[in-house]
């Protein structure tokens, strides 16, 4: 997959930020696998950069628009059926929108259709799923308009695609960590939750086996069938069978 995007000042991330002309801060997230806490990163840094706009004396109604863009190479959002999909800040009863300050928006490329249907972004979709020449030369002979985006690409040397395969594969190691990390805390959580379940089996076995001891040594001393029931809990059954 071809990223077009420029490193941050991180040195970890593919995270271009914009601002367009009414002042709105977009960010950029490139994601290729899911992994353990990504929603919260996004949420992290996209609250990251309304608190930046902020400085002493500042005024709040000078607060702009801050929108984090998530181009997803894997299913994001399962229950969803469409491969963009925004979400903002809203009354889930009524629908109603508190504010606009706060925006997310996920692309997920193996929902975008092979075919052309008609969305104005579907060929900048598919301009990040080209992969050889012959890709981008046949979108940009089908959608004009993405054109200048190729023209650009095309015009970066080779040891600008090295840095920047370099980036992207360095960002890919440190997702593959965090993935692994996942995948051990789910294991870890697993076990523990395994662990109570079986702890509580063997507790309730021993508090059981505890409470009939002490209603064969209560029927031993000659205590009704009935008082013995209403003592330990058990049923005049349980009690009888002893």
């Amino acid at each position: 997959m071809v990223l077009f995007f420029h490193q941050d000042s991180s040195k970890t991330h593919l995270r271009p930020r914009l601002t367009t002309a009414s002042g709105r801060i977009v960010n950029i997230e490139v994601q290729v696998e899911r992994y353990k806490f990504f929603i919260q990163r996004i949420i992290y840094y996209l609250a990251k950069m309304l608190v930046e706009q902020m400085k002493a004396g500042f005024n709040y109604g000078r607060i702009n628009q801050t929108i984090c863009v998530v181009i997803a190479n894997h299913i994001l959002c399962p229950e969803e059926e469409h491969y963009l999909n925004s979400y903002d800040l809203r009354n889930p009863i009524t629908g109603r929108l508190f504010t606009d300050l706060l925006k997310v928006v996920i692309l997920e490329l193996p929902k975008v259709p092979e075919t052309d249907d008609n969305r104005a972004i579907w060929p900048w979709l598919q301009f990040f799923k080209c992969k050889t020449k012959e890709d981008f030369t046949m979108l940009a002979k089908t959608h004009p308009e993405v054109k200048p985006a190729i023209n650009e690409y095309a015009k970066l040397s080779w040891s600008d695609r090295r840095r920047m395969i370099a980036d992207y594969k360095e960002k890919a190691r440190r997702d593959k960590y965090a993935m692994m990390e996942f995948a051990k805390d789910e294991g870890r959580d697993e076990g523990i939750a395994l662990g109570e379940v079986k702890g509580i089996a063997i507790g309730e076995a021993k508090g059981l086996e505890r409470l009939r001891n002490t209603a064969r040594k209560m029927k031993i001393r000659g205590i009704p069938v009935n008082q013995i029931a209403e003592d330990t809990g058990l049923t005049l059954e349980e009690v009888e069978q002893l």
